[in-house]
């Protein structure tokens, strides 16, 4: 009973994780937005532009990204999604 509650954890604990990744993802771009306009000096069409990029990359990536869970697998993948996300978003000033 001690490794189904331990498994349980885990199953809920990754669950949290790709939630909050997700919903960090989505809303990463309208909060960073106006320290990129005022550091860039984007006018407001240009901001549009960016957040339109932002989104039409991300629905552009999902087939090809999706080819490659059924490839190698989703837990795989995933971790491996987890590991360039946190690599990236801890050094990427340095």
């Amino acid at each position: 009973m001690n490794a189904n509650k331990k498994r349980d954890f885990i199953v809920i604990t990754v669950a949290s994780l790709a939630t909050f990744y997700g919903a960090y993802m989505g809303n990463v771009t309208p909060v960073a937005l106006p320290k990129m306009a005022e550091i860039f000096g984007l006018s407001n069409i240009m901001q549009n532009w960016v957040t339109n990029i932002f989104l039409l990359t991300m629905g552009v990536l999902a087939i090809p990204l999706g080819k490659l869970c059924s490839r190698y697998g989703v837990k795989k993948t995933f971790i491996y999604s987890v590991i360039l996300m946190f690599y990236h978003t801890q050094f990427q000033n340095y």
